[in-house]
């Protein structure tokens, strides 16, 4: 599938979050009693914590973090602090472990490992 005539890769993305944000936005206001004061309170300090494949790294998070400027949702500086990444793989533990039973099932274990020749 080809790009529409004119746009860039960059310009879709920036489109795209421009919508989640705003419909965000929109629906914190309408469902929240208290939605317009709510938003006035956080909406200034907002961090977004965008996912991507695995293999991406410091080009393509600049790639999205461009796309985040260009929709007017930050400006470049605020978008260096305020938005992160983290890959699939780090967003689907997490949701394993906070929203399936596997979560309750994980048991985590620490060995501890040392060294006695730094000693």
């Amino acid at each position: 599938m080809e790009l529409p005539q004119g746009k860039s890769i960059i310009d879709l993305f920036a489109d795209f979050i421009s919508y989640l944000f705003d419909s965000t936005i929109a629906h914190i206001k309408e469902v929240e009693p208290t939605g317009e004061v709510l938003w006035r309170s956080f909406g200034p300090t907002v961090e977004i914590v965008l996912t991507h494949p695995n293999g991406w790294e410091g080009h393509q998070q600049e790639l999205m973090r461009k796309a985040v400027v260009q929709a007017a949702i930050f400006n470049e500086e605020d978008a260096r602090s305020r938005v992160s990444f983290v890959t699939e793989g780090e967003a689907s533990f997490n949701y394993c472990v906070t929203n399936t039973r596997s979560g309750e099932l994980l048991e985590v274990s620490v060995i501890w490992q040392i060294s006695f020749d730094r000693i």
